[in-house]
């Protein structure tokens, strides 16, 4: 991304909702790396190359577990 790379704007979106899900994707094993502490933190990573599928299972599992996580925000709880 132009100006600001995908940890430094996790960092800006966590400082506003600390609850968001959020997935990196990269096929560079040495990005995996300085991503570890934002995965420790509740971030996901998919490695590239990934299927459509498989993006779908990692988005639907992370909207799954955010719909049972009681007192956080979930798009369920805004559809209700």
């Amino acid at each position: 991304m132009p100006r600001l790379g995908g940890p430094a704007l996790y960092q800006k979106l966590m400082a506003i909702n600390p609850q968001l899900s959020v997935i990196f994707t990269t096929g560079y094993m040495g990005e995996i790396a300085s991503l570890e502490p934002l995965l420790a933190n509740g971030a996901t990573l998919l490695q590239k190359p990934y299927s459509p599928a498989s993006l779908g299972r990692k988005v639907r599992e992370m909207l799954d577990t955010a719909a049972k996580t009681p007192g956080e925000s979930s798009p369920a709880a805004h559809n209700a």
